[in-house]
């Protein structure tokens, strides 16, 4: 039975709400594994490159093949995507941690990111669908509440391997798949028959692909998509590194998994703050120069921290965090300006700056941990901090400062 249109008005907040506390709960499992990997490696006996080709593993797993799932959701609008998205991350990736050996390790890390890769395009689409009257404003609280999730991860996994040991983390699994069951009690059904009956069409036809793939040259036939993406790829590679890879810095320093999940939560946190403020920083000084803001303050803060993190830890602290704020400080932003770049595929869309990305990062995750075992962490961050700095020259050529 269909919704008149004022009870489908009264809904909007919930659903809204539901999207963002569901976005902080997939985020939070997606970052379980980043402050225990180290202890994780160290009990199955698995170097940094095996380690980091895990983690490259889930970050296929979670983003590359968004894209795909996003044109899909476009088409069919279900909230089959994010409950059993969210469903199945919670399940899994809770699993990581009593995993019994590295195959096994592997395969909860690729099932439970798949669970990521449904939730996130849908997700994304629906807030768009839900918020129409204020767009950047709930895109913001939607991304703050994941980038939230993806702080509190850290801190939920260490303290909880801490003080519950490795072995019992599926207990995590519970909060999940509660927050799963609320969503299919308050997002509201926006799809039809007819969706379905689109989507079994195309799929059924032998250029169901083709016409994907021509969905995916249209979208990046637009000068302002190409630009945003590149963006998008230089960010993910840089708060990728810097939560792989401080970890096991510190573990080497002697931190215990409580100190370090304490550390990437306050990283990723400071991040959180910013996707909130993201919006009053366009408003205040347009959105070209809160890209350069947020691209151009990540090398010098990496050389601070370069110089600081063995005798003045405290000051090293600061440079992460404030790292971690300004990474994230623009990622609003890109996503609205890029769904309003290719309006016509807000699922596809939404898969190649918020999966994507982060995909293209996952495959070079062990080359950047082969790179690390020999030029040591810190430079490698270094490095890996120049590529925002380099992106930032092409925030000229978008069209217009949204």
């Amino acid at each position: 039975m269909k919704q008149n249109a004022t009870t489908y008005e009264n809904d909007l907040p919930k659903a809204s709400w539901t999207l963002s506390l569901g976005h902080f709960s997939i985020d939070s499992y997606s970052a379980f594994i980043n402050p225990i990997m180290p202890f994780i490696a160290a009990k199955l006996g698995i170097a940094l490159t095996m380690a980091t080709t895990l983690i490259s593993i889930s970050h296929l797993c979670s983003s590359i093949i968004q894209p795909f799932f996003g044109y899909t959701a476009d088409i069919l609008k279900k909230r089959f995507f994010i409950v059993w998205g969210l469903i199945l991350a919670s399940i899994f990736l809770s699993f990581t941690g009593a995993a019994p050996n590295f195959w096994i390790l592997g395969l909860c890390l690729a099932l439970g990111s798949v669970g990521v890769a449904f939730y996130h395009p849908q997700a994304t689409g629906f807030v768009k669908q839900f918020s129409a009257k204020n767009p950047t404003k709930y895109m913001s609280i939607f991304l703050a509440c994941g980038t939230a999730g993806f702080s509190a991860g850290p801190l939920i996994s260490s303290y909880f391997t801490e003080h519950f040991g490795l072995s019992n983390m599926p207990i995590l699994m519970v909060y999940g798949i509660i927050v799963g069951l609320l969503m299919l009690k308050f997002i509201p059904k926006t799809s039809t028959p007819d969706n379905f009956k689109i989507f079994k069409e195309q799929a059924l036809k032998p250029d169901f692909i083709l016409s994907f793939l021509n969905a995916v040259k249209e979208s990046f036939s637009v000068k302002d998509m190409r630009i945003l993406f590149a963006i998008s790829v230089a960010k993910c590679l840089t708060v990728s590194s810097f939560c792989v890879f401080l970890p096991f810095l510190w573990q080497k320093m002697d931190y215990s998994v409580s100190k370090i999940g304490v550390l990437v939560f306050l990283f990723v946190s400071a991040g959180a703050l910013a996707t909130i403020a993201s919006s009053h920083f366009e408003k205040r000084i347009g959105a070209k120069r809160v890209f350069y803001l947020s691209m151009q303050t990540i090398l010098p803060l990496t050389v601070i921290f370069l110089f600081t993190y063995a005798t003045h830890p405290l000051v090293s602290y600061i440079a992460v965090i404030l790292t971690g704020f300004f990474a994230l400080l623009a990622i609003p932003i890109n996503m609205v300006m890029a769904q309003n770049a290719v309006p016509q595929y807000r699922g596809l869309v939404s898969g190649f700056i918020g999966g994507l990305s982060w995909g293209i990062v996952g495959v070079l995750l062990p080359f950047t941990g082969f790179t690390a075992e020999k030029i040591g962490i810190p430079s490698l961050l270094t490095i890996v901090s120049i590529f925002p700095l380099i992106c930032s020259f092409f925030v000229k050529g978008l069209s217009k400062d949204a």
